[in-house]
């Protein structure tokens, strides 16, 4: 038997979900490791306020936010993106880890919201910094981060050098002062640096 860190890197190696499944189905050992440390990994949804997944994913004891390919920030309201967007083709639906017990949490929508949503972005990038393996990164949250500059959303996906694709809702927002994320200085070098 190999050990489990020997697995690991094999997991690692594994692009698709359905060949971590497989993996997972040939032993009980192969799924000990795969199925609890990868296969709920590979692809979390979630809206920004989420201080407590944040906070677990940026642990340096934890090891899971390395296994994590694809994040997506949810819009805190699912019925406001599909009135913005009724013909999308986004999943919308939240996913999470089976063994993270969510909080109650309510969503980040007035103005007097800012300073939450402020450190609800922190408590991602910190999260976002741990992502080593992270390929794809979705934001269809509405409006767009308010953290810009040197250590925001953008300059920390760019420093893990693993992201091949963004997909990011840019659609109307009620709040005059927060422009576009296509204005963000960091998201235009991002943008022309991976082209």
């Amino acid at each position: 038997m190999l050990p489990s860190d020997a697995l690991n890197q094999i997991l690692n190696h594994l692009d698709d979900s359905s060949d971590v499944l497989n993996f997972a189905l040939s032993n009980k050992t192969h799924h000990s490791v795969a199925v609890p440390q990868h296969l709920y990994y590979r692809d979390i949804r979630s809206r920004l306020n989420n201080p407590a997944l944040w906070t677990w994913l940026s642990r340096s004891d934890d090891l899971r936010a390395v296994h994590i390919r694809s994040l997506t920030i949810l819009p805190d309201q699912s019925f406001d993106f599909y009135s913005i967007s009724p013909s999308h083709s986004y999943d919308l639906r939240e996913r999470l880890p089976p063994d993270f017990t969510p909080v109650e949490r309510t969503p980040l929508t007035s103005k007097r919201d800012l300073d939450l949503r402020h450190l609800s972005e922190i408590s991602l990038i910190l999260a976002l910094k741990r992502m080593s393996g992270l390929e794809r990164f979705r934001w269809y949250r509405l409006p767009r981060p308010l953290t810009d500059g040197y250590d925001d959303i953008w300059n920390t996906l760019q420093g893990l050098g693993t992201v091949k694709e963004i997909d990011i809702y840019d659609g109307e927002t009620v709040e005059i002062q927060i422009p576009p994320v296509v204005t963000s200085d960091t998201v235009c070098n991002f943008h022309c640096e991976k082209n």
